[in-house]
């Protein structure tokens, strides 16, 4: 099944009653949709409804639980959208679907790993080790000409400050 369903609980317009909502799935028919929702409802063992926008919506906060139901369905794409990826589970949860929210927090943890190790490598590229000095020496030269303009300096301070500044623009503009 190859559509792709996000999950989201929301109290928006239910006087403060949270809500899961099931989106992705308005293609089906509408007896699809009912049939669905309705094995929905008994493996969570809440109420629910098909929306007039062909959304599932199961009383009460049940993402974690509605993603492994749907996984289990054959729903390849599922997810849970609006921040938590993974939600707590219900304290009653049976062991398939702990193991199941363990792999995906061990993998998204793992996304996170290699996301920061390749950011790491990234900032040790030699072209990226040249911006970081580049920025370094135009704020060296911001302070340099601001303590020119400032005034109050000894011919010798304003001849050195006019020294480096000289070899920091000879370094940001190398002539060919």
């Amino acid at each position: 099944k190859e559509a792709r369903v996000r999950i989201e609980e929301t109290k928006a317009g239910r006087k403060g009653k949270t809500c899961t909502v099931v989106k992705g799935l308005e293609r089906l028919s509408k007896e699809d949709a009912k049939d669905l929702l309705k094995k929905i409802k008994a493996k969570v063992s809440v109420g629910g409804s098909v929306s007039e926008k062909g959304e599932l919506e199961v009383q009460g906060g049940h993402a974690p639980l509605v993603v492994n139901i749907l996984l289990d369905l054959g729903y390849k794409d599922v997810k849970v959208s609006g921040g938590k990826p993974n939600a707590a589970l219900k304290w009653n949860a049976s062991k398939e679907e702990r193991d199941r929210a363990d792999a995906a927090k061990a993998a998204v943890d793992q996304q996170k790993v290699w996301v920061a190790a390749a950011a790491r490598a990234a900032a040790k590229t030699p072209q990226a080790v040249a911006a970081v000095k580049e920025t370094q020496m135009l704020k060296t030269k911001a302070q340099l000409e601001k303590q020119l303009s400032g005034g109050g300096l000894t011919d010798e301070a304003r001849s050195a400050l006019i020294a480096k500044l000289d070899r920091i623009l000879a370094a940001l503009n190398p002539s060919p």
